[in-house]
């Protein structure tokens, strides 16, 4: 179990240092480079909780659909999509958190 736990911190701070490190590298805005980390934390302790509580979601979002593949763009070609990367992403973890929200609610109150 601790080692599950350990992977899961692992992957959270990869993902968190890495859209720092774009940001501080002046490639990714600040904007989205101090967005990110916010609302990505926000969506796992949002994900945390449905899975606490049993609250099946019928999708999750996760960056390697929208944030990885335009780092992998700007890292082989030097086309730097990263802020639309990154803003697609945080509007796609928001959606995903507000969905969640709202089941968990609705789950809640049914109980």
């Amino acid at each position: 179990d601790f080692g599950a736990l350990l992977d899961q911190v692992c992957d959270h701070t990869r993902e968190v240092l890495i859209v720092a490190g774009l940001a501080a590298a002046g490639v990714l805005s600040p904007l989205w480079g101090s967005l990110y980390p916010f609302v990505y934390t926000a969506l796992n302790v949002v994900l945390f909780l449905c899975n606490w509580h049993k609250v099946a979601l019928p999708l999750a979002v996760k960056s390697y659909w929208t944030l990885y593949p335009v780092i992998a763009l700007y890292l082989w070609t030097g086309r730097n999509c990263l802020d639309a990367g990154a803003a697609l992403s945080i509007v796609l973890m928001t959606g995903a958190i507000v969905h969640a929200l709202l089941r968990l609610s609705s789950e809640m109150r049914g109980r």
